[in-house]
Parts: C-alpha cells; sequence; structure tokens
C-alpha cells in the first residue's frame, strides 16, 4: 500500500475567468437598415431589441426599414441592454420626387434669397441614400428686379413623402 501525503501549500486552487464572455459590446449603427436585419445584428451581439412601429403591426419584416434607434450606433453598453429600433413601412421613406420638392420649396423660401429663385425644368442630379435622396440642382438666383445669377442649389431630404424633412441645406452662386 502506497500513501502519498501531500503538503497544503503545493495544492492551489485558482478561479479562471471565461475569455468568451464580453463585459461590453458596441451598439451597431442600424439607421436605413431593414428591420429582419437589425434585428438579427442585435441578437448576435447579446443585445435585446424593442420594435417601434407607431402602433401599426410588423408581418414581414424586411418590408420595414429603421430610421432612429437607442442607444445610437457606436455606444458601449452592457450585454443584454434593450435597443430601440423606430421603423417605417420602406414604400413610406421619402421618394425622389417627394425630395426634389421639398428641396425647391426650401430654396424659395429662404430668407436669404430676397427676391427668389427659379428653377429650370430638368437640370437637377439626384442621388438616394439610406434614408432619402441629395439633390444637386442648378438654378437662378434673382438679385434685383431683372438680374439673374447662375447657382447650385444642394440639399439632402430625409423622412416620409408625407413629412419629408430637410437634413442639409446650401445655395452657392457661381
Amino acid at each position: 500500500m502506497l500513501l502519498i501525503l501531500l503538503a497544503p501549500s503545493l495544492v492551489a486552487a485558482r478561479t479562471v475567468p471565461l475569455a468568451s464572455v464580453s463585459e461590453t459590446v458596441e451598439v451597431p449603427d442600424l439607421v436605413g437598415e431593414r428591420l429582419d436585419l437589425a434585428l438579427k445584428s442585435v441578437k448576435a451581439l447579446d443585445l435585446k431589441a424593442k420594435v417601434h412601429t407607431g402602433g401599426r403591426s410588423v408581418w414581414v419584416k424586411k418590408n420595414w426599414v429603421v430610421v432612429e434607434q437607442t442607444p445610437v450606433g457606436g455606444k458601449v453598453v452592457k450585454p443584454g441592454t434593450k435597443v430601440t429600433l423606430h421603423v417605417i413601412k420602406k414604400s413610406e421613406v421619402v421618394g425622389e420626387g417627394t425630395a426634389l420638392g421639398a428641396c425647391r420649396a426650401w430654396a424659395k423660401s429662404d430668407p436669404e434669397l430676397a427676391y427668389g429663385i427659379e428653377f429650370p425644368a430638368f437640370k437637377f442630379v439626384s442621388a438616394k441614400q439610406d434614408l432619402g435622396w441629395a439633390i444637386d440642382a442648378d438654378a437662378w438666383v434673382i438679385t434685383s428686379s431683372d438680374d439673374k445669377v447662375a447657382a447650385r442649389v444642394y440639399c439632402e431630404i430625409a423622412g416620409t413623402n408625407k413629412r419629408p424633412t430637410v437634413e442639409k441645406y446650401e445655395v452657392t452662386v457661381r
């Protein structure tokens, strides 16, 4: 019979932290993302999602788009944090025609253009953005009763067809 005795100083217990458990995660920027893809991103980061639809039912998640989120993308939070996603139907995102009209209306109401502004027909370039349009239009700034100066009007329009919002606006006289 063999008996082995170990001195207490030779036996030590160690606690090893789990390396795979993260203490914080960075919230992704989900604005402009389809709802179905946004929910997958939230779940993959061990975050919780709350979807705000304005009281409407979501039948097909891919037909909805995130227009606002809390907390904002880039914020560092703990796993399990709730991310609130405000969504609208993709078909309600501001369209090109609505964006062009909003840009023209904004320019015509600009108090800096005391004598007004005119837009030649079909002299604009538009570019689709995540949740809106960038409009780059040729225009004539009226400087007195009969004088006009060539100008460029640039607008970034977001929102919905019912409520377009001007996110950026500038007039450059050429």
